[in-house]
């Protein structure tokens, strides 16, 4: 065999040994799988009888939802339950829990405004962040014509009337829905608030609760706006140990009239 033909012979067995080699690896394939992404979805909630109920959950230990916004003028009460049992949550950045898994405020059209966070009070599970764009701040004067003098002139702030009503742990809000006026309450119970008197469009009412020896057990928890001469609100925190109390009601932070009251075990 000349030169010739041995390059040839060995360039064939060079190229036949490249494709055998070729044919006996295995062809494998990359898949790639999309896992679904969870998009943070505002917690959802539905309106009865003027009151916006959030429904949260925990799921697998954790809040299912991870962003909720409030509304100034909004009526709201917020729930937690984990496997249909009520879990108690604070917001991190106010004095405000919720009681036997329930709280609820009114969001005044003059609040400032900010950002909270949602959390469980015995429990690590994550966070709602919750959102409160800034009130009107009370900017809405009546001017008279031809002058720059606003048609209303301040009063002198006062209640005359202070009633309280019974909200049992576990009542759900619906048309048709009354409430018992009463001073006697029970552990786990929240109450309703419904105040006659004299307001100022600006004022604002809050609560706090004393125990017989007048050590404050409760301080003064969210505002509630005064409109007109008759205001209603709900719904609010009680001592979780029984025993006698008496609710301080406070116009703009000053005490307006107190209301005894007595909380027994269910």
């Amino acid at each position: 065999m000349n030169n010739k033909a041995m390059w040839r012979s060995a360039i064939f067995l060079v190229v036949l040994s490249l494709a055998l080699a070729g044919c006996g690896q295995k062809k494998t394939t990359t898949s790639t799988t999309n896992t679904p992404i969870k998009v943070v979805i505002e917690a959802p909630y539905v309106v009865e009888n003027g009151l916006k109920v959030y429904a949260l959950k925990l799921v697998n230990g954790l809040l299912d939802y991870k962003t909720m916004t409030l509304h100034p003028g909004d009526r709201i009460e917020i729930r937690l339950t984990s496997d249909g049992q009520p879990v108690d949550f604070k917001f991190q950045e106010v004095p405000a829990a919720s009681t036997n898994g329930i709280f609820g405020t009114d969001i005044n059209t003059t609040d400032p405004g900010g950002t909270y966070h949602l959390v469980c009070v015995d429990r690590e599970c994550g966070s709602i962040t919750v959102t409160v764009p800034p009130g009107t701040n009370g900017n809405t004067n009546t001017t008279a014509s031809n002058t720059n003098q606003t048609s209303t002139t301040p009063v002198v702030s006062q209640i005359s009337k202070a009633e309280m009503q019974q909200v049992p742990a576990g009542t759900t809000f619906g048309p048709g829905l009354t409430l018992k006026t009463t001073t006697a309450f029970n552990v786990g119970d929240q109450f309703g608030l419904n105040v006659v008197g004299t307001f100022n469009p600006t004022d604002l009412l809050t609560y706090a609760i004393n125990d017989q020896a007048g050590v404050q057990v409760i301080a003064p928890g969210p505002n509630a706006k005064l409109t007109g001469t008759s205001n209603g609100s709900c719904c609010y925190g009680l001592p979780s140990q029984a025993g006698n109390y008496t609710v301080d009601l406070l116009i703009n932070g000053v005490k307006a009239t107190s209301i005894p009251i007595t909380l027994a075990n269910p």
